[in-house]
């Protein structure tokens, strides 16, 4: 509890032996600095007081080396964000000689140049040109006006998402397996360029032979085949087997199961090129609505806002009513505030 106050580095306890099955106990702690200034040095891309105010720097109370650590880590996240990737963030406690118990925070920044994608390059697509597949990604060769566009931007999170939007395109265009399979990052000698390349395996073009729906009381597999956009004799796609699965979703949603796992089964067939696929449906429990709370309301009374809803307390709730509550009607004060 002594240590969770956040102002010491250490907390020991030390017990003394006396007579009479007596003990005293000595609990000493190691305190942390107190935060007298916080200076940041050799910044000129982000300003000093945006620093501080991303970080909440003025709101320090003590000061460590693992504090000021994970500062500097923050620190070195807000210069990738500006394209500043080789940027060096060193930390130092000065001690204050009159006043022991406080110190200067210092952060040295090496800001480094600002690294721009400069090429993008795709190895290994040999259905889909890489003219196409870059307009698929966020991360794009810098132009003359790419600080229009954000184009030249450099960011790992982004390059992830990369990776997924190429699979995705290609599992869309009857790629069933397509993965890529590496990303290659390069930085120029003096770290103002990076040069990207996506390594993909395409695999196969997939065809869709037979749709299946396992049916039950509730729905039998004709009707649940009407939902289902995915079509047979044409090429596999990844966003109709995303729809396909939401609508069906849904479907059982309505009749009260609104957390009913939908899943397909997919066997795809390496020689003829062909991919079976079957819906399956484990609808799980019925809900119905127990209470429903209404908070953040300071102006609206609660009963003004309920009688928006399409649904009540007592009601077996459905993906239909619960939607339409939500995202209903236009809401109308109709005279009480």
């Amino acid at each position: 509890n002594i240590y969770a106050l956040g102002y010491f580095n250490q907390v020991e306890i030390e017990k003394e032996n006396l007579e009479k099955n007596e003990i005293d106990l000595y609990i000493i702690v190691e305190e942390r600095k107190l935060p007298e200034k916080i200076e940041i040095r050799g910044n000129k891309a982000i300003k000093t007081q945006k620093i501080k105010d991303d970080l909440n720097l003025d709101k320090l109370v003590t000061i460590d080396e693992e504090t000021l650590h994970r500062i500097a880590l923050a620190i070195k996240k807000m210069y990738a964000k500006e394209n500043y990737h080789t940027a060096e963030v060193k930390t130092e406690i000065i001690p204050n000689k009159l006043t022991p118990d406080k110190a200067t925070a210092v952060f040295q920044i090496k800001e480094g140049p600002q690294t721009n994608v400069a090429r993008v390059y795709f190895v290994g697509n040999k259905n889909i040109p890489s003219r196409k597949l870059s307009t698929m990604i966020y991360t794009r060769e810098d132009w003359i006006f790419g600080f229009l566009d954000g184009a030249g931007e450099y960011q790992e999170d982004a390059l992830e998402m990369d990776k997924h939007r190429i699979e995705y395109f290609y599992k869309d265009n009857g790629f069933l397996m397509a993965i890529v399979a590496d990303t290659k990052i390069e930085f120029s000698k003096d770290n103002k360029n990076v040069t990207i390349t996506f390594y993909i395996k395409e695999g196969e073009r997939f065809t869709v032979n037979k749709v299946n729906a396992v049916g039950d009381e509730l729905y039998k597999e004709k009707e649940l085949l009407e939902y289902i956009t995915l079509e047979e004799g044409e090429a596999y796609n990844q966003s109709k087997m995303v729809e396909s699965l939401n609508n069906l979703k849904e479907l059982w949603g309505n009749k009260g199961y609104i957390y009913a796992d939908v899943y397909p089964q997919v066997k795809p067939d390496e020689e003829t090129k062909e991919v079976d696929i079957t819906f399956h449906v484990e609808k799980g429990k019925k809900f119905y609505v127990n209470r429903i709370s209404i908070t953040g309301n300071k102006v609206t009374k609660d009963k003004v806002i309920r009688r928006q809803f399409d649904i009540e307390e007592g009601d077996l709730l459905t993906s239909k009513k619960l939607n339409k509550s939500q995202f209903g009607q236009p809401f109308r004060m109709e005279g009480e505030v």
